[in-house]
């Protein structure tokens, strides 16, 4: 699956009962030219229940949630951990309590749910990448 700078809307499945944790990984390759990838989970209503914005223009990665279209208080704590041109790995473990986000295999951050976990319906990841993998269980 490879999507060049464009926006990639999956549908996301829920395989398990209502309660138990569910994960995302997905592995991609930031573009020569890449200045943001974002990754969001979303609710049935499109609400942003976790957005992980990956800005390569700002050498940052922002974490926030959006509901009736208001953008949330961002979380900016956290070194930035991605190269252009370089394989990366993300993971988000949705727990009863909070999303914790590994990158390449190591912990990142946990980031405390401002909605009902339950709620998820959506996955979509755009930017300025090349998409090799991505997985929902």
């Amino acid at each position: 699956l490879e999507r060049k700078g464009r926006s990639c809307n999956l549908e996301f499945v829920r395989r398990q009962q209502v309660g138990k944790s569910q994960s995302l990984r997905l592995s991609g390759l930031p573009l020569q030219k890449a200045k943001r990838i974002n990754v969001n989970l979303l609710t049935e209503r499109e609400n942003v229940a976790l957005q992980i914005s990956f800005r390569f223009d700002e050498n940052c990665i922002v974490r926030n949630s959006q509901f009736d279209q208001a953008w949330q208080n961002e979380e900016r704590e956290g070194k930035f951990c991605l190269a252009k041109d370089t394989l990366f790995d993300v993971e988000v473990d949705n727990k009863p309590y909070a999303f914790q986000v590994r990158i390449n295999g190591d912990h990142f951050c946990a980031y405390a749910h401002r909605t009902d976990p339950k709620e998820l319906t959506k996955v979509c990841v755009d930017g300025d990448l090349e998409l090799l993998f991505l997985e929902l269980k």
